[in-house]
């Protein structure tokens, strides 16, 4: 059976979604959450119920339509509950191309709801990343971030900064400068999320080095992945993806 669409008028929608959550809570994982996300406001809700729940809000087909559901994400931001930021982030990023034309100040006021990796790292890779991708100069909203002293603020910073190499984005300038910036934050959280940025920028190298080793052997994509793709592991070295295509080419001729 297919789940009914919710409605699209704001206070409707938000109304609906209040209900829906409630119901997909599960007391039975609480503990484990708060284990794992120390600090969320949390009923226990699975995310990828949370992600389907979200499915069932009808797409925006214009900038109006798209500002109600904008407008909705406002309302479940003030109850600063892991669910609700969820739902939110991921009703708002099923949208990436009208995602890249919001201005900073519209999205400001979900950034003071964060209080938790999770919801954090959510909101930066459905939303801030493919708004800095889309204009780097955000960058500097960025590192007003930070510069922040509360930690989840300086969080978001990190979080943008890995996302923006990630999901075929790619601004290797901004995740440095954030590095830069917060390298010797003095929260271990920080750190952590640095190196976590620093290992998505060096996955982005490595993958812009392998297009240009496999540009100069005259590889095509194709043989590329296939030969990566038929390596132990799925990710071989790029000398062993280009020998095993270029095999493959000897013996075609």
């Amino acid at each position: 059976m297919v789940a009914a669409a919710l409605p699209v008028e704001r206070r409707a929608l938000v109304t609906a979604l209040g209900r829906e959550i409630d119901a997909l809570a599960d007391p039975d994982r609480v503990a484990g959450i708060l284990r794992v996300v120390p600090g969320a406001r949390t009923n226990g809700a699975p995310v990828p119920r949370l992600r389907a729940l979200a499915g069932r809000v009808p797409r925006a087909k214009d900038a109006e339509a798209f500002e109600r559901l904008c407008a909705a994400m406002d309302d479940l931001a003030r109850t600063r509950s892991r669910e609700h930021l969820l739902v939110g982030a991921f009703i708002v990023g099923r949208h990436q191309r009208l995602v890249k034309t919001l201005p900073w100040t519209r999205v400001a006021r979900w950034l003071g709801a964060v209080d938790n990796w999770e919801t954090c790292d959510q909101l930066a890779a459905e939303v801030l990343a493919t708004m800095v991708d889309a204009n780097p100069d955000l960058v500097d909203r960025l590192l007003r971030l930070a510069r922040d002293p509360d930690p989840w603020q300086r969080r978001l910073a990190v979080a943008t900064a890995a996302s923006v190499n990630q999901r075929g984005r790619a601004q290797p300038a901004v995740t440095r400068a954030i590095c830069e910036a917060l390298e010797r934050d003095p929260s271990p959280m920080i750190r952590k999320a640095v190196a976590w940025a620093r290992r998505e920028l060096a996955k982005h190298d490595e993958r812009r080095e392998l297009a240009r080793h496999d540009a100069r052997r005259g590889l095509t994509k194709r043989e590329a992945r296939q030969g990566r793709q038929s390596a132990p592991g799925g990710e071989p070295s790029a000398r062993s993806a280009r020998g095993r295509a270029a095999a493959g080419r000897t013996r075609r001729s």
